[in-house]
């Protein structure tokens, strides 16, 4: 039986949906809000949890691994303004290079909660409940390094698409196109 082109076409995950918006936008608008709200409950959890330093880095292990979809969802927000209009919205680009800034807050905060945590439990025979390890602090090193590489990247593109739209639309208003 022949496939005709939109049962070849069902299968593709980011093809826009039946209605001509994106299936994932809510999941490209709120990947950078998410990744710092974990970041900041996750973390402090951890340090508090008493797992053994091996489960940690497999919890670790698995946390880095997840990191190439938050930038796959920081690339598909960008491309589906372009896909959408045809050019870059520059209040979507000021909002999207903001809210990319939110996983370091989520990493400051996790930190602050450590350090609250130390004051409120200085007088405890036992310390802080909140024990940040080796385990816990590369995670706050890799969401600093890993946002700090994808916020270079984006940022650097969609500087450059707020630049060229206006300069493709002079061309082909100069060409009569």
């Amino acid at each position: 039986m022949p496939v005709t082109q939109e049962e070849d076409m069902s299968w593709k995950l980011w093809q826009p949906g039946p209605d001509g918006r994106p299936r994932f936008i809510w999941a490209e608008r709120w990947n950078a809000p998410g990744y710092a709200l974990i970041i900041l409950v996750a973390v402090p959890l951890l340090g508090w949890s008493g797992f053994a330093d091996s489960t940690k880095w497999i919890i670790a292990a698995i946390w880095f691994g997840l990191f190439p979809f938050y930038m796959l969802l920081e690339g598909r927000e960008l491309t589906g303004q372009m896909e959408g209009r045809g050019s870059i919205d520059a209040p979507q680009a000021r909002a999207q290079i903001r809210t990319g800034q939110l996983p370091y807050f989520g990493a400051i905060l996790a930190i602050v909660v450590w350090l609250v945590a130390l004051v409120y439990f200085r007088d405890e025979p036992a310390g802080s409940p909140i024990r940040y390890g080796i385990v816990e602090w590369v995670i706050l090193a890799h969401t600093w390094l890993a946002i700090l590489l994808s916020n270079r990247i984006f940022y650097g593109l969609i500087m450059e698409l707020l630049k060229s739209a206006p300069r493709g639309e002079r061309t082909e208003r100069r060409l009569g196109a």
